[in-house]
């Protein structure tokens, strides 16, 4: 009997501290998200380009600028945007552009993407395609081939790209035949260099 009554007393003291020990709440914050592991959502890229002129038998131009895209990730393959940004024309005179303003600002849609997986290399081809219009020139397109150092979500961009630009320039009497002639042709093509950082 004493046997017993040393059980129940033991089961009461286990209940006890048992009932007084209290688990503690799971937090009420949103689950952590590793966004370098994502394979969709919104991509960021910051790029400075600089390039010349390449039309045969005409002084060409000089140009440097900087753009900003982003967009929606469909999968490394296929990222879709938008970017604006601003160039410079080093030499614009009258041989080159003939327009004051040597400035212009591009608005563009922007497609982009690798051609092999960067899930398990720091280095991957990539490519990219910008289609838009700039203020101070005109209608614009611009395929770049490049390669991509670092990581899926976080990657410096090294490309070569050609630039075809509707320019926006002034026509001028020629004194000698009194016919009107465009100064520089109104289409330029560009070859140039765009270094950036996407994330």
């Amino acid at each position: 009997m004493k046997k017993i009554a040393i059980l129940y007393l033991l089961l009461a003291m286990v209940g006890q501290v048992t009932a007084q020990v209290r688990l503690p709440e799971r937090p009420n914050r949103p689950k952590y998200v590793d966004h370098e592991l994502l394979e969709s959502g919104f991509w960021f890229a910051i790029e400075g380009n600089i390039g010349s002129g390449v039309v045969p038998n005409h002084t060409n131009a000089q140009r440097a600028g900087g753009n900003v895209a982003f967009g929606y990730m469909v999968n490394e393959f296929l990222k879709l945007g938008v970017g604006a940004g601003a160039n410079c024309y080093f030499n614009n005179n009258e041989k080159v552009r003939n327009v004051t303003n040597k400035w212009t600002i591009p608005v563009y849609f922007d497609m982009r993407g690798v051609l092999v997986t960067q899930e398990v290399r720091t280095l991957v081809p990539y490519w990219s395609f910008d289609i838009g219009y700039a203020a101070y020139d005109g209608f614009f397109f611009s395929p770049t081939i490049g390669i991509r150092l670092g990581e899926r979500r976080n990657s410096w961009l090294f490309g070569f790209n050609y630039t075809f630009q509707q320019l926006d320039n002034l026509r001028y009497t020629d004194p000698a035949t009194h016919i009107e002639k465009d100064v520089f042709p109104k289409n330029g093509s560009f070859l140039g260099v765009k270094i950036g950082y996407e994330f």
